[in-house]
C-alpha cells in the first residue's frame, strides 16, 4: 500500500532535484516513526474513558509502514553500495540481525502489556 507512495513522493523529489540523500531518508524514517507514535498516544488521551475509533490504529499501521519503507530498503541500498566488497556480506549480516534484535526487543516490551491493569 505505502511503496507506489513513497515511490511516487520520491520520483516527485527527483524531478524537482531535491530528493534526500540515503541519511535523511533514513533519518526522516525515524521521525515519521516517532511522530506517529505520539499521535497514536494523542488518539488515547482525546479518547479519554470510550474506546480509540478503529481509524487511530489503521492510520498508525499505514504510517509506521512508510516510515518503514524510508528505512529500511534505504538502509540496505546504502550498506551494499558503501561497505567494502570484503566485508560486504557480513554488514549487510549486521543490518539484518539489528532488525531480528529489535523485533525481539518489541515482542519482549508488548509481552508487559498482558501484566498490565486498565486504569
Amino acid at each position: 500500500m505505502g511503496v507506489p507512495l513513497v515511490f511516487w513522493i520520491w520520483r516527485r523529489q527527483t524531478l524537482r532535484r531535491r530528493e534526500p540523500d540515503e541519511l535523511a531518508k533514513i533519518g526522516m524514517g525515524a521521525w515519521i516513526s516517532a511522530a506517529i507514535n505520539l499521535i497514536l498516544v494523542a488518539a488515547i488521551f482525546v479518547s479519554g474513558d470510550a474506546l480509540v475509533h478503529p481509524i487511530w490504529p489503521f492510520l498508525y499501521s499505514a504510517v509506521l509502514g512508510i516510515s518503514f519503507l524510508y528505512d529500511w530498503p534505504t538502509l540496505l541500498a546504502l550498506v551494499s553500495r558503501a561497505a567494502p566488497a570484503k566485508v560486504n556480506a557480513t554488514l549487510m549480516g549486521l543490518a539484518f540481525m539489528s532488525l531480528f534484535i529489535s523485533n525481539n526487543l518489541i515482542g519482549w516490551i508488548g509481552g508487559f502489556y498482558e501484566k498490565m491493569r486498565p486504569r
